[in-house]
């Protein structure tokens, strides 16, 4: 799913579940986020092995790295507590 979300450049992904989804949902997205710019930089230095006039062309820089998704979060996990962290846990009462 994480694939599919880059790939549609989402602009806004809502995991619903507890910390372990948010964290693994976030690990994956940055994988996946430097995996596509690792095979990025790889191509782009790939084609540019042409030389003008006895000097070695610079390679080009690699393109930014694209930005994530902005990441909502409605935590229904058990103890959320990254959720408190965040501030996205209600209030306790006494």
């Amino acid at each position: 799913a994480v694939k599919e979300i880059l790939q549609a450049k989402s602009t806004l992904v809502i995991p619903i579940g507890g910390d372990g989804t948010l964290t693994a949902l976030l690990q994956l997205l940055a994988e996946q986020q430097l995996q596509q710019q690792q095979e990025s930089n790889k191509d782009t230095i790939t084609m540019n092995t042409t030389t003008t006039n006895d000097s070695p062309l610079a390679p080009p820089s690699p393109p930014p790295p694209r930005k994530l998704p902005d990441i909502a979060y409605i935590p229904m996990g058990t103890g959320n507590a990254l959720g408190s962290v965040v501030g996205c846990r209600p209030p306790r009462t006494m």
